[in-house]
């Protein structure tokens, strides 16, 4: 669809491309405060396409489901969430339940990270491709929480209606989603492991630290690296909450919060 194949271009296409490259970034750099905020409602009224034909082909996927037209997202985008949103609501006794006070002890934060534009020869649609970095905190009333890290791909079609640049098509896919504060046994072991070994050890990458989980192997310091290295292997590595080096198959947690 976006195919910029056109050898040659004139200043004026030029500065038109230009400029329609920096209104998608801006309209994604948009959905991505609107997601954060929850203002989902709003998303679909400013930011979406509204021509009947492009609203019918209009979809949304996540790591959860794949909604087609304007109708199913606004059901599952907004209805659901709200619906989701009271009954978080609900576990405060001291809090009002009104639409003033939805979302109390959560707190949510998307952003849209290096961001890749391409617009049409005929300037008519783009496709665009960013990074999220993000997170996603609900609060309990005994003082709790469920947090986790975020990070995915954002994929998206826009098309240009009447002179506007609107979303047609978004996909948000999770790369991982990771439980913040919590340390997996396993982790933290094999971290023990490591810090007990000698520099030499370390240096040489002879320390190895290897515990069963299933048919999980788990690896530590298999190559000359640093502390840094080893806490940015691990990081990287987290899928769920378990620090994860797979040589087998592994069967991830399907209990996956919808965020």
């Amino acid at each position: 669809m976006a195919n910029e194949k056109k050898p040659y271009y004139t200043d004026d296409e030029l500065i038109a491309r230009m400029w329609a490259k920096e209104t998608v970034k801006d309209l994604m750099a948009r959905h991505a405060h609107y997601y954060s905020s929850d203002l989902r409602r709003q998303e679909l009224c400013d930011l979406w396409v509204t021509t009947p034909m492009y609203r019918r082909t209009a979809s949304l996927a996540n790591n959860f489901g794949y909604y087609v037209g304007m109708d199913e997202i606004s059901n599952y985008y907004v209805v659901q969430h709200t619906q989701r949103r009271y009954e978080q609501l609900a576990a405060y006794a001291d809090v009002p339940k009104d639409n003033l006070h939805l979302g109390h002890g959560v707190m949510s934060h998307h952003t849209s990270n290096t961001p890749l534009c391409y617009i049409a020869e005929d300037g008519k649609t783009a496709k665009y491709l960013a990074y999220d970095c993000g997170e996603q905190t609900v609060g309990k009333p005994d003082g709790t929480m469920d947090a986790y890290f975020v990070f995915g791909l954002i994929f998206a079609d826009l098309v240009c209606e009447n002179g506007v640049w609107k979303i047609w098509h978004l996909a948000l896919l999770h790369d991982h989603t990771i439980p913040v504060g919590r340390c997996p046994l396993k982790s933290s072991r094999a971290m023990i492991h490591w810090r007990r070994s000698s520099a030499s050890q370390r240096s040489n990458g002879q320390c190895m630290s290897r515990f069963s989980a299933g048919s999980t192997c788990i690896r530590i310091c298999r190559a000359p690296t640093t502390a840094i290295q080893i806490f940015g292997a691990m990081v990287q590595k987290v899928n769920w909450g378990c620090l994860i080096m797979r040589e087998k198959g592994w069967k991830s947690d399907e209990s996956k919060p919808e965020l």
